[in-house]
């Protein structure tokens, strides 16, 4: 659908841009890990030579300690992690001996009903593999493909298929996703005053789009990499716009946007699905513009800062701040916005939207039995125009609970359901995977 919009919109330019991207990327992902091989295989000679070292100290009966790599990079443990962190140990045999080896590969397939004040009540069929890139490799997270749809009764509708893996002792991680949507909502407009207006005129926006993402270990669980991304979308409008509306713009009912990103993450959880311990720390800035086929020439900085603490075997306290900014011409559907992702829940995607979006929330993760377990959560967040904008009037506060059921045993992989309580109400939330 994308390379078909826009040949025939005659943007053959930016059809070439897309295609040299994802070629790029593509290869990147598949070329380091070979390129790093390559690097082993240049200095046989001291690979014999420190491995007849390595012999000669163990013959001795001297302790032998493995060099320190990426340790602390995603891993988990037994029962409610993925892969148990090693620490220092890089030897795959003997991570193995220590019981630290990768997960049993898992199907997933969650069939999720959901009702929001967004796009009505309807359901999502998800289908995902979890397995390890490579057996002897205890060291990198298990990666993750999968394939989803949704339908709802106002008739929004949509479709994706991803992938997110992690290889080569998780020195390198790439993730692509690709999908189509016609969604039906209401748009509140741009802004708190707009949100708290309540008043919404109907929308219907197709459409579709791409990102991939390469990330590679730099040091010290620390990752830097690059990301492209792509949508197109078509919007139009069900009834005709008052005088005083100015948030929609004639040249954002057709558009199309691209962008180049730079990432940096520093990530030390011990599981990619369920972390009882470590930091997430994610940072990113995309520069949207013609060369990457976009229509509207803008910046997004967004920063996201995820800790879990484990309180005892059953209980885990994980903290998240999440920060977004965007500048320059930016779309409407551009904008920083609450209810898409799991920060502050309890609010229709949407209604709250602007250039700046600061979240700010807390959530009590308890096991209680077998599959079971609740949480408690708590949030308060702000749109703005712009940071000096940002005030205590207009903070948005969010609390709600939720139940856990786990799908996947092996890789700890849970389906939630979230009752959540913003400014003006309430919403039910459903999701396979913890809301961050």
């Amino acid at each position: 659908m994308i390379i078909g919009g826009l040949v025939a919109s005659g943007n053959l330019r930016r059809l070439a841009v897309v295609v040299l991207a994802v070629l790029s990327l593509a290869a990147l992902g598949f070329v380091a890990p070979a390129l790093a091989a390559g690097e082993v295989e240049e200095e046989p000679a001291q690979v014999i030579a420190e491995t007849e070292a390595a012999d000669e100290e163990l013959e001795e009966g001297s302790a032998w300690y493995p060099p320190a790599t990426a340790g602390g990079a995603p891993q988990g443990g037994a029962g409610a992690v993925a892969i148990e962190d090693p620490g220092t140990v890089t030897d795959p045999e003997a991570a193995e001996e220590e019981g630290k080896r990768p997960p049993s590969a898992e199907w997933v397939i969650a069939p999720i009903p959901f009702s929001n004040p967004t796009i009505g009540t309807g359901l999502v069929l998800g289908v995902g593999y979890i397995f390890p890139m490579d057996e002897s490799d205890p060291l990198s997270p298990p990666s993750t493909v999968g394939l989803g749809g949704l339908y709802s009764n106002n008739g929004s509708k949509a479709a994706g298929v991803g992938a997110r893996t992690y290889f080569n002792e998780d020195r390198f991680r790439v993730a692509g996703g690709l999908g189509a949507y016609d969604v039906k909502y209401d748009f509140f407009g741009i802004g708190n005053e707009a949100g708290d207006r309540g008043f919404s005129v109907p929308i219907r926006q197709r459409g579709a789009g791409l990102q991939l993402e390469y990330l590679q270990l730099w040091r010290d669980d620390t990752y830097f990499g690059a990301r492209y991304t792509f949508t197109e979308a078509r919007v139009s409008l069900d009834v005709e716009l008052p005088d005083w509306w100015p948030d929609i713009l004639p040249d954002e009912l057709r558009s199309t946007t691209g962008a180049i990103g730079v990432l940096a993450e520093r990530d030390t959880r011990d599981s990619t699905f369920y972390p009882t311990d470590g930091i997430l720390l994610e940072t990113g800035v995309d520069f949207y513009g013609s060369i990457w086929g976009s229509d509207f020439t803008y910046q997004a900085y967004e920063a996201a800062y995820n800790s879990y603490r484990s309180l005892d075997e059953e209980t885990v306290l994980a903290s998240r701040v999440y920060a977004r900014q965007v500048g320059g011409d930016v779309p409407f559907y551009g904008l920083s916005l609450f209810g898409k992702q799991g920060d502050l829940r309890g609010y229709t995607a949407g209604q709250y939207r602007d250039n700046l979006m600061l979240a700010l929330q807390t959530e009590y993760r308890r096991h209680v039995k077998g599959p079971w377990g609740y949480v408690v959560f708590l949030g308060v967040g702000e749109v703005a125009p712009r940071l000096a904008a940002l005030n205590f009037q207009d903070l948005l506060p969010s609390a709600g609970v939720g139940l856990r059921y786990t799908l996947a045993e092996e890789n700890h992989v849970n389906m939630r359901v979230d009752v959540a309580y913003g400014k003006e109400g309430g919403a039910v939330h459903f999701g396979a995977g913890e809301a961050f």
